[in-house]
């Protein structure tokens, strides 16, 4: 379902792009481009004519509607109060739900989200997928802290299995450990030898499995996909075979910035 139509994610992306640009736009401006944002077509002197005898020929009259600043203030996803229009946090929320990715179902095919590394926003697009899926558990082996902040704020992740593998540094599980434990987080991780992990999943608690072409670290630097496997019996042999490595693999215990010990086994 959309919650805007084409014409108002124009208007919201016409905000964006001055905003990031660091210029001004007045409500006038705003108003001026979102109501007609292409050139208005030529037109001959007698369809206005026509279009005037149109009208006196019925009883009604049309009447002058909302402007679109008037509706996106009124809607709070815009704030002119600085003397220029700047989307407010609910409007870059909208936007984001425009831009979502397009998960049409086609008769016999599976679903699949084609990451372009060239996307700046494919990222996102990759959480707002994994938030409409629902909770569940990530299996990604080569995860970094910085995807697990990620995990907590833009999707609705609740467990993710991670394998012992050690970057070049061997902080990788430290890291992950202090990000647990530096607050809010609800995100409960554990880990597997690496050689009993290799795919990398997105396992909702119900629903298809989707498998992830590369870890999050680097899914949006290389050509890829993320693609749902909608078939139930396939789906359901996943979703057995992980919740019995999730059983078996050693938790992953949050570590305050002041522990001096590593993180703990469990």
């Amino acid at each position: 379902m959309n919650l805007v139509d084409d014409k108002l994610e124009v208007a919201l992306t016409y905000i964006e792009a001055v905003e990031r640009a660091g210029a001004e736009l007045s409500v006038e401006a705003f108003d001026s481009f979102a109501t007609l944002p292409r050139p208005a077509p030529v037109r001959r002197r007698e369809s206005y004519m026509a279009a005037m005898q149109e009208e006196a020929n019925h009883d009604y009259f049309y009447e002058p509607g909302e402007t679109p600043s008037a509706f996106l203030i009124r809607s709070r996803w815009i704030d002119p109060a600085s003397g220029s229009v700047r989307l407010t946090a609910l409007g870059r929320s909208v936007l984001a739900h425009a831009r979502r990715p397009a998960l049409e179902k086609q008769p016999a095919q599976p679903m699949t989200v084609v990451i372009d590394p060239n996307d700046p926003l494919a990222y996102i697009r990759i959480f707002d997928l994994l938030a409409s899926a629902g909770p569940g558990t990530l299996v990604d082996p080569y995860l970094h802290f910085q995807g697990l902040y990620d995990l907590r704020d833009l999707s609705q992740v609740n467990r993710v299995l991670t394998s012992d593998w050690a970057d070049r540094k061997g902080l990788r599980l430290q890291q992950l450990a202090r990000a647990l434990g530096a607050g809010a987080m609800t995100v409960e991780v554990r880990t597997l030898p690496l050689a009993k992990m290799h795919d990398r999943f997105y396992i909702p608690d119900a629903g298809p499995v989707f498998l992830l072409g590369s870890s999050l670290n680097s899914i949006t630097t290389r050509p890829g996909v993320v693609a749902p496997i909608e078939d139930v019996a396939a789906a359901t042999a996943i979703r057995s075979a992980y919740q019995n490595l999730w059983t078996s693999a050693s938790t992953l215990e949050p570590r305050a910035a002041d522990d001096v010990d590593g993180p703990a086994k469990g």
